[in-house]
């Protein structure tokens, strides 16, 4: 019994002995699985970090919305007012007057209708895509055809995250921006494009809303002055004449528009360098890589080395028992 199980027994030495007289085919097995590692290595290039960006979308500050006060001021008393009465013709036809300021939709500018305005541009898909391409986050030159860069445009802009949160329950919730990127100074130079022209769009959308209004509003005043007239020419009554007549000069002298004019004149609306309707705080956003590389270019050629020792001695192992059989015939 002892016989037998002797004769089972590996023989480590013996085992050794084989891989030292093959030692040369183990060391060429070692050195083409490092070969193979280190093409596959050079092949596939360089792994690109891969960014988390995370950034603040701020309000104006409270010395800028003061820029604004002497108009605010101006809408809450003189056009927004619909509860003054009144005792007299005189009074009846201001109050009427009052009433149909009012009804213009005129609104407050403030550091929150601003921010509003701010984040109803940033997401708008359209507006993304073309500060993409004005930013040169994504290079045309990077794709084969025109499609296939439309189409990587069209999937960065649906991956941008804006978001509302809380980090403390006694604070309002607070904006952020997140996206992306392999390159931190192409995400900073994107968002500072997209701050730019989305103020500048802003700009733009209040001062045409705001001469629209009064335009309209001018219109309906000359519509209204002409109608009065025609009731004059055609009315016999003295005092019918007369309430319009007092009416007609109401009206003429009404100068709460131009006045109106005059003071959105001198609010930062009209200042290009004076004016932000919100603020992507860049200097202070946050960024985690979150594609790291799994294991470095030595390690992977350790691996290689040990896999291709392991291989090269079950290899000359095998060799040398097949060999040994074949002599025994």
């Amino acid at each position: 019994m002892n016989k037998k199980l002797s004769e089972n027994e590996i023989d480590l030495t013996e085992i050794l002995l084989v891989i030292w007289k093959n030692k040369f085919k183990l060391i060429l097995i070692i050195f083409i699985s490092l070969i193979i590692t280190t093409v596959a290595i050079l092949n596939k290039g360089p792994v690109q970090t891969k960014y988390s960006y995370k950034t603040k979308i701020d309000t104006i500050l409270k010395y800028d919305e003061a820029e604004y006060d002497r108009y605010n001021t101006y809408l809450k008393e003189f056009i927004f007012d619909k509860k003054k009465e009144f005792i007299n013709e005189e009074n009846k036809i201001t109050k009427i007057l009052e009433e149909e300021y009012a009804s213009v939709p005129f609104f407050l500018i403030d550091k929150n209708s601003l921010l509003n305005l701010f984040l109803d541009k940033i997401n708008e898909n359209l507006f993304i895509k073309n500060i993409i391409k004005k930013s040169g986050f994504i290079e045309k030159n990077d794709f084969n055809d025109n499609e296939d860069y439309e189409s990587s445009i069209k999937e960065f802009t649906s991956s941008i995250n804006i978001f509302q949160t809380s980090d403390d329950k006694n604070k309002a919730p607070l904006w952020y921006i997140e996206f992306d990127t392999i390159d931190l100074k192409d995400a900073e130079k994107f968002l500072l494009t997209l701050e730019q022209e989305a103020n500048n769009e802003v700009k733009i959308y209040l001062k045409e809303n705001f001469n629209a209004l009064t335009e309209n509003f001018e219109a309906m005043k000359k519509y209204k002055i002409e109608d009065i007239e025609i009731k004059i020419s055609n009315s016999s009554s003295a005092d019918d004449i007369l309430k319009l007549e007092l009416e007609k000069k109401m009206l003429i002298s009404d100068k709460k528009i131009e006045r109106l004019k005059k003071i959105f004149r001198n609010t930062p609306v009209s200042n290009d360098k004076k004016f932000f309707a919100g603020k992507i705080k860049v200097a202070s956003s946050i960024y985690k890589i979150i594609n790291k590389q799994k294991g470095s270019a030595t390690t992977k050629l350790i691996i290689a080395g040990i896999i291709g020792l392991i291989f090269g001695s079950f290899f000359v192992l095998i060799y040398d028992s097949v060999r040994n059989r074949a002599r025994l015939k």
